[in-house]
């Protein structure tokens, strides 16, 4: 790409170190100065693939390069002047080559400053990228216009010869490949130079598809949409024909996504993908520069700017899922962590090997504030436990995050849920399933965690089997058993005492219509041995006779 940027033509190609032996230091002073003139331009910054308007990209360089004048001002000799040329030059370099993050890019100034030694006074030692940090209009944007490279590979194919393969213009040589009388490809070589130097490729409606420039450092190739707008770019390593940076766009013209190579291996190190119509990021991809494999991925909102999600990667197990944290709407606010365990397994099958799997290990949601978990699911070993997921639920009371409840399942099928009261700790209710349907209920004094109440159920979960209430104690007070109907009373046993003031239970027997008493039994309370049966008449009132056990 052909960056137009007048530091580069007016100065940097042309610099030639300046006298050292000057003696006025006025003079050299006075030189400084008339350097930022250079700086401040009409014409746009091109940097990468993008670009920044004059009045805000150029603006922002003057001033940066005011500020490196001003210190080499402090020592005014030949020698700072040398030193703030080499800065100045680094500075400029570094914007306009290879970048594609202006701001980010003039945030290193400072340590080319301090690679050139330079003193800098009190008033002029804040760091440089205060100046970016106060000119938020730099994040501003125009993308490059690439009708250039366009219609340089549209001008390939002019004049193209329909019959014969080769035409000679300006000192290069053509080649032309047709297919049924179509252009379909256009090379382009110096006569000294055995590699062609420019290819262009045509659809067989004549359309630009795609183009190749070859430089002595640099091979850029490009595809184009239909409409003449750039679909890829990317610079390739001449030698090695590794990409060394490649960028994509939309339909129409905005940046969607950029890949960064590492300079050394040219393995993928970054991937920043950009939302249609240049709403911001849609998602940031990072690799590991051995392997290549994911390291981790930060996915947006649809604002482009905050955080919706980062998921880490392990790259020891081929870059299965490590953990994933969601954000609130904010992009700071904790929402969500799950985390994950890899394990390697043997997989026997026509060839037995080792595979990989990953499986979520723990998911934690939290509050509002971030910080405190409102819900903990945990996924036991398969060994360790009966159960494969654990749900713990947490309510924050007065300032203080406490449990409520927990669940526990099976093959997704919930088995048990424990309640707590948020105030004391204590269980109030534990329910036990069968078949998802309720088997077992047992209710708990909040205060002391007494058992309060059992109520059991028959499979199937329609009625009940029997009840147990309990003082606060837990000291049974009454059990209540149900015909299979669950609403007529069979029996109900509570604790009494003998006419010799013996502890002992009393459990009476009802008729089919859960009111007529049909007998009465007196049990020891430890061993519920029978010691006496009072048997009763038809009108559950009248004694038809008394059966005592020794």
């Amino acid at each position: 790409m052909h960056i137009q940027y007048n530091v580069n033509n007016n100065y940097n190609r042309n610099f030639q170190v300046r006298q050292r032996n000057l003696n006025n230091s006025n003079l050299e002073s006075k030189k400084l100065e008339n350097r930022t003139q250079k700086y401040s331009t009409n014409e746009n910054i091109s940097f990468g693939m993008g670009t920044i308007k004059p009045q805000k990209g150029n603006n922002v360089l003057a001033e940066i390069i005011s500020r490196i004048v001003k210190i080499g001002q402090q020592e005014a000799n030949a020698n700072s002047i040398e030193k703030t040329d080499n800065i100045i030059n680094e500075v400029v370099k570094k914007v306009t080559d290879n970048s594609s993050n202006f701001k980010n890019e003039i945030k290193k100034v400072g340590s080319v400053i301090e690679n050139q030694n330079l003193k800098m006074s009190s008033d002029n030692n804040a760091p440089i990228a205060n100046i970016i940090e106060n000119n938020t209009e730099v994040n501003e944007i125009i993308m490059p216009d690439y009708s250039e490279e366009y219609n340089f590979f549209k001008n390939l194919a002019d004049k193209a010869p329909y019959k014969g393969d080769w035409y000679a213009k300006n000192g290069m040589i053509k080649a032309y490949y047709h297919d049924s009388g179509a252009l379909m490809q256009v090379s382009e070589r110096d006569p000294k130079n055995p590699k062609w130097l420019n290819l262009a490729f045509f659809d067989k409606n004549g359309k630009l598809e795609s183009g190749e420039r070859t430089y002595p450092e640099i091979i850029k190739r490009y595809s184009f949409y239909g409409n003449g707008r750039l679909k890829q770019a990317g610079e390739y390593n001449p030698t090695t024909n590794k990409c060394v940076k490649f960028h994509s766009f939309y339909e129409d013209g905005t940046l969607e996504s950029i890949i960064n190579f590492d300079p050394i291996t040219k393995k993928k190190l970054k991937q920043t993908c950009y939302l249609p119509e240049g709403k911001g990021i849609g998602c940031i991809i990072e690799y590991d520069p051995i392997t290549e494999n994911e390291l981790k991925e930060i996915v947006y909102y649809s604002d482009g700017k905050n955080i919706k999600k980062i998921t880490d990667y392990d790259t020891k197990n081929f870059g299965c899922t490590k953990n994933e944290k969601y954000y609130q709407a904010d992009g700071k606010t904790l929402e969500r962590i799950i985390d994950y365990n890899t394990s390697e397994e043997l997989v026997i099958g026509k060839v037995e090997k080792m595979e990989v799997f990953s499986r979520v290990l723990k998911d934690t949601y939290y509050h509002a504030d971030g910080k405190n978990i409102k819900r903990l699911i945990v996924y036991p070993d398969f060994d360790s436990s009966e159960f494969d997921k654990i749900q713990t639920d947490y309510q924050i009371i007065n300032g203080t995050n406490r449990k409520i409840k927990k669940m526990f399942f099976c093959d997704e099928a919930l088995e048990q849920t424990i309640e707590y009261d948020p105030t004391t700790g204590h269980v109030v209710k534990d329910i036990e399933y069968y078949d998802e349907e309720i088997e077992r209920i047992s209710e708990y004094w909040p205060a002391t965690g007494n058992k309060l109440k059992e109520t059991v159920y028959p499979r199937g979960g329609k009625a009940y089997s029997f009840i147990i209430d309990y003082d606060s104690n837990g000291n049974m007070l009454k059990e209540t058993y149900y015909h299979a109907d669950g609403q007529t009373i069979k029996t109900i046993a509570t604790p009494d005492y003998d006419q010799n003031g013996n502890k002992i239970i009393k459990e009476i027997e009802y008729c089919k219509d859960g009111k007529t008493i049909k007998w009465i039994l007196e049990k020891e309370p430890e061993t519920e041995k029978v010691l006496k049966q009072t048997n009763y008449e038809s009108d559950g009132k009248t004694i038809k006779e008394v059966i005592e056990y020794s």
